[in-house]
């Protein structure tokens, strides 16, 4: 890695920023439960460990005024499971840890939330296990975005 791993590290960003970022999409309800979330008055933020360029393609699938707030790897000294992502959006909006929580999908995620204090809610669909989400501090865990979105009344996210 000393010696090539920083060249084929940005070879692979140039290679996926050309060639695959705009075919991605978004995760089935992604847009919904933010909609539904927004309609109901609760705070939507999106902290990301993924660079700035990634994340403002994502954000064209939503309103512009969707995101109260917005921090990327750009923004930040650690990248998660360093909990310094999470800790800047909770102080750019001035919000206490115990009125927040965090959705992710990663042991990461899971790691960098519980370490800001948040309690943490998980989505299956990103490769990482249950038992490893459990392990690194998942309070709920639901199999996909939409599943979490069908389950929202019941979910910890409405209850904070």
């Amino acid at each position: 890695y000393k010696q090539y791993g920083k060249e084929l590290t940005e070879i692979a960003e140039e290679i996926y920023l050309a060639d695959y970022l705009k075919r991605s999409q978004l995760f089935p309800g992604a847009h919904e439960i933010v909609s539904e979330l927004k309609k109901r008055g609760k705070i939507v933020a999106l902290a990301s460990s993924s660079q700035r360029v990634i994340i403002d393609y994502y954000l064209t699938f939503f309103p512009l005024e969707t995101f109260s707030a917005v921090i990327t790897f750009d923004d930040v000294t650690h990248s998660k499971p360093h909990p310094e992502l999470f800790e800047k959006i909770l102080e750019l909006l001035k919000i206490p840890p115990s009125d927040s929580c965090a959705i992710g999908d990663s042991a990461w995620d899971m790691q960098a939330a519980r370490s800001a204090g948040l309690d943490a809610v998980a989505v299956l669909c990103g490769g990482t296990s249950e038992v490893e989400l459990r392990k690194y501090g998942a309070i709920e865990i639901y199999r996909d975005v939409a599943h979490l979105l069908s389950e929202l009344d019941r979910s910890l996210i409405i209850k904070k």
